[in-house]
């Protein structure tokens, strides 16, 4: 996960010294080039998110996929990710990802956004609980239940995690920034 956060904030650092000749008109083949790009790295982001990083055996592919098939995800999936995501970073960064930009920079994200550093750090106070009384991936089931089973346990933990991150939110996070406020001088404030 490190991975994709480096190659992301380097490629917005690229992006943003090289925006000028990028928003030049380009020929046919560099379009295809990019919306070849585009394609690849949407499959590996989508992939990657969905079927695991070959670590979890309990995962669809790995109950689908040869053995070799886990090891070359364990093996790969973190920096094909960073550079999956580096690649859209660097896109919508240069202005040649509009959907993209747009989509990323709805004010609808906010409040999640928010939330979201504080239920990374409270995940496992909603996690583990949940996890306790669902057995998720029995060996034996079917793909299909095994994937229903898996998309219910990933929204229940997600309305867990992000309900414990939005009490801590209102009980420590907003009061302490409020208190910053009147304790800070003025001088120190940005």
């Amino acid at each position: 996960t490190r991975a994709h956060v480096y190659l992301a904030g380097i490629a917005a650092c690229l992006a943003y010294t090289q925006a000028a000749p990028l928003t030049q008109e380009v020929g046919l083949w560099v379009r295809f080039a990019r919306r070849g790009g585009d394609l690849v790295c949407t499959a590996l982001i989508v992939g990657i998110a969905f079927a695991g990083n070959g670590m979890n055996l309990s995962r669809p592919v790995a109950l689908l996929a040869p053995r070799w098939v886990n090891s070359l995800l364990m093996v790969t999936s973190q920096g094909l990710f960073g550079v999956a995501v580096a690649w859209w970073a660097y896109r919508s960064c240069t202005a040649q990802a509009s959907t993209v930009s747009r989509v990323l920079g709805a004010p609808l994200w906010v409040p999640l956004a928010r939330l979201s550093y504080s239920a990374y750090l409270l995940q496992f106070l909603a996690v583990a609980p949940i996890q306790q009384h669902w057995k998720v991936f029995r060996s034996g089931a079917s793909l299909s239940l095994t994937v229903l089973e898996w998309m219910l346990f990933t929204m229940v933990t997600l309305f867990a995690v992000f309900t414990v991150a939005l009490v801590f939110h209102l009980l420590v996070e907003a009061p302490s920034l409020r208190l910053r406020q009147l304790v800070t001088p003025k001088i120190w404030r940005r």
